[in-house]
């Protein structure tokens, strides 16, 4: 039997799109800067007196700059990418062979009855026949969402309907709260971490290789033609071998020190918006928790969590840890637990800035001053956003309602006490106040 009991959806602001009008007004001027930056170091001429092979070794590292523009121009082109839906949706709906869902059978009629109650608006597909995949929610457009539903919750829901239950609650909280145009399955943000190993090794790694091959060929070609030639003695020979060994091991590390720099920089381009979505899923596990903290803890119970390689850096990405969100779902009624809840997001720029900063001490050491960084990573503007989001966070519990039915018609979320609001808020403004001053 379907609950009447309603259930929290907007917990937490909609950090995702406070991120995106962050990523719009402050960060793509530095991004900008970056890409310009790199675009030149790239046309760069080599330095006078290094011999072909070695110049084009260099010139291979210069490629590293193109990989530092993917994190940032794919985050931009996925942004974009926001405004035309359907591609996405086309995608999805044939990559997991889903069709319009009926009430085939007394388990379907269940289930839609139940999310029709929670979620009256949105639509649902299904694909029954596939076992290995959970559910999840996706755009048809900009007024409508769907939830997709597969063989594995029909089974779930058979064997412990609270379960899957507190699963599907946890979906709509998506569609309720707006994530679903931003992340989710076939989200292009998605795509960038699946073909990050590609790019760096046909980009960076691959040709690296084949230019340190092609200088120990160049080397060794050397040392050989000295001593067929017999010019210099052992004296020139042992000096050329100094000479060359040298050169690799600069060239060597170089390159370790180039992808300490690209993997730093990749970082401070993720963590903002990685941290939003965590967020996005730890609303999310607001909704069965209101409910039923032991359903709630259940469904999360039954996660992936143990994947490995790319498939778990994905999940990693666009999920927290499972003892955060267990935590979470456990204390979050406590003032503490929504307290600490509350600030996850706004003191994540602080470890982006700091970031930032290595960044810059790192271009230092290179010769370089990334002066953009300044207008990302000072204390004024880091206080400033701190303060604009003690705002969003004094006001949200009456905008709450509001919010969620920009999204989702009929049932609403119960009202929000407004206290750990305004501790987090006070948090946040004295931090700002004191960053200003």
């Amino acid at each position: 039997m379907t609950t009447t009991r309603h259930i929290k959806s907007n917990v937490l602001p909609p950090w995702l799109w406070f991120w995106l009008v962050v990523f719009f007004v402050l960060l793509l001027p530095y991004y900008l800067a970056v890409w310009i930056r790199n675009i030149q170091e790239l046309f760069q001429t080599p330095a006078a007196g290094i011999d072909p092979v070695t110049g084009a070794a260099y010139r291979i590292l210069g490629l590293v700059g193109l990989l530092e523009l993917v994190p940032s121009l794919a985050l931009f082109l996925g942004i974009i990418a926001l405004l035309r839906p359907a591609i996405r949706t086309n995608r999805l709906e044939k990559e997991y062979k889903l069709k319009p869902a009926g009430p085939t059978t007394t388990v379907m009629v269940e289930i839609l009855e139940f999310i029709h109650h929670h979620a009256p608006g949105i639509e649902v597909r299904a694909n029954r026949l596939r076992f290995d995949q959970p559910p999840f929610v996706y755009p048809l457009g900009f007024g409508t969402t769907a939830i997709a539903i597969f063989g594995q919750l029909v089974k779930l829901w058979q064997s412990d309907r609270p379960a899957a239950e507190a699963i599907l609650l946890h979906e709509l909280a998506h569609y309720r709260h707006g994530d679903a145009l931003i992340i989710g399955a076939g989200s292009p943000f998605r795509g960038v971490i699946e073909q990050w190993g590609k790019l760096y090794s046909r980009l960076f790694l691959v040709p690296f290789i084949l230019s340190f091959v092609a200088i120990a060929i160049l080397f060794f070609g050397e040392i050989i033609y000295l001593m067929s030639m017999g010019v210099g003695g052992i004296g020139l020979l042992v000096s050329a071998i100094v000479h060359k060994l040298v050169q690799t091991a600069g060239m060597l590390f170089w390159a370790l020190f180039i992808s300490f720099g690209l993997l730093i920089f990749t970082t401070s381009v993720f963590i903002v918006p990685m941290v939003a979505i965590w967020c996005s899923e730890l609303n999310a596990d607001q909704a069965p928790a209101s409910r039923s903290v032991e359903d709630a803890l259940s469904a999360l119970h039954r996660l992936p969590e143990q994947a490995q390689g790319r498939k778990w850096l994905l999940f990693r990405l666009a999920h927290p840890p499972a003892k955060l969100r267990q935590w979470m779902a456990t204390n979050s009624a406590h003032l503490l637990g929504k307290v600490t809840l509350l600030l996850l997001f706004p003191l994540s720029f602080v470890l982006q800035a700091w970031l930032l900063r290595l960044l810059r001490a790192l271009g230092r050491i290179n010769g370089i001053e990334i002066v953009s960084i300044d207008r990302v990573a000072s204390p004024q503007t880091i206080s400033g956003l701190w303060l604009v989001a003690a705002v969003l966070l004094i006001v949200w519990p009456f905008l709450a309602s509001a919010w969620e039915r920009v999204f989702c018609s009929g049932q609403r979320s119960p009202s929000l006490n407004p206290l750990a609001y305004w501790v987090s808020a006070g948090v946040l403004g004295g931090l700002g106040l004191w960053g200003i001053y």
